[in-house]
């Protein structure tokens, strides 16, 4: 809230200098007309871009795919599948990120969040976690939980997608993916895009999923976008809270098993463990998480590439 109230007051006062400096010069003014012709004109595309991207998607709380007693804490935001959500699904880059606005919640502030490719390959879907009192994730999660939770609908904003991975996924014989919390969405949207790559492309690569999360419940906060995985991942699911392995039941009736603790990342990042394979790191969550992962694969020279969720 405070970011979008100090973007819009600079914005202002950014216009309002301009005109005075410009009213002070009349060589600025020349100088300054192309610069702001295609700043105008970009600003224009861009607002035109977000209200044809309007759409409303089902929304459905994270209580409902676990422990119905707690308070939900988290948020799935599903497109319905048409031409344009099929579209973004199968042509964005991996672990791509729109920029959501929600108008219920506030006219002005506009968020970046990973857009999660579906299982089937029609559309996307975004997942929020409230991340603190009063701030917009939880005013969206308790928005969506005042309107009994599943099954209710909310109108989007979207401008995207943007943004691409360091590495060309591609072109790697095994990924390793390392997610903590809700850090799994762009890489649980990676899993999703390979579902239907992996027809037209003879070289399946291999995938090493490494989450770990608080408690058990929070494994199936992307529970439909997840589960069942494909043949080609091998998962390892870690609760920092459990002291002991367990499981949880997700949504098809399977049990997801886990391990207590955290992981050690020197049993899965290093040279040895793949054969002399081309590997690829991609790791997304806590600050501290990404950056063990990042050094580790530096020190094994490994390529890695991070999703960042802060500024």
């Amino acid at each position: 809230m405070f970011y979008s109230y100090f973007l819009m007051h600079h914005r202002i006062a950014a216009f309002v200098g301009i005109v005075f400096v410009i009213l002070h010069s009349r060589t600025v003014l020349h100088a300054m007309i192309l610069p702001l012709a295609v700043y105008g004109l970009t600003l224009v595309a861009r607002l035109v871009a977000a209200f044809v991207n309007t759409t409303t998607v089902s929304a459905k709380s994270f209580a409902s795919a676990g422990d119905k007693s707690a308070n939900p804490r988290s948020v799935l935001l599903t497109l319905p599948a048409t031409a344009k959500s099929t579209k973004w699904a199968q042509d964005a880059n991996p672990c791509s990120f729109f920029w959501v606005n929600i108008p219920s919640i506030s006219l002005i502030e506009w968020h970046p969040f990973s857009a999660v490719v579906t299982p089937d390959g029609d559309s996307i879907a975004f997942c929020i976690k409230a991340m603190g009192a009063d701030r917009f994730t939880d005013k969206v999660v308790r928005y969506v939980t005042a309107a009994n939770g599943d099954g209710s609908r909310l109108t989007l904003r979207l401008d995207g997608p943007h943004g691409k991975p360091s590495l060309d996924v591609d072109d790697y014989d095994v990924l390793v993916l390392v997610a903590g919390g809700i850090g799994i969405t762009p890489l649980i949207s990676l899993i999703n895009s390979f579902r239907h790559s992996a027809i037209s492309n003879d070289n399946e690569v291999e995938i090493h999923l490494h989450w770990v999360v608080q408690s058990p419940q929070d494994l199936l906060v992307v529970d439909s976008l997840m589960f069942p995985l494909p043949a080609t991942v091998k998962a390892t699911f870690y609760v920092s809270q459990a002291k002991e392995a367990g499981f949880v039941l997700c949504q098809t009736g399977d049990g997801v098993a886990y391990v207590g603790g955290r992981p050690i990342l020197d049993e899965f990042v290093n040279i040895e463990r793949y054969h002399h394979k081309r590997v690829g790191v991609l790791a997304c969550g806590p600050a501290t998480l990404v950056h063990d992962v990042e050094r580790h694969s530096h020190q094994c020279g490994l390529d890695f590439h991070k999703e960042e969720f802060e500024f």
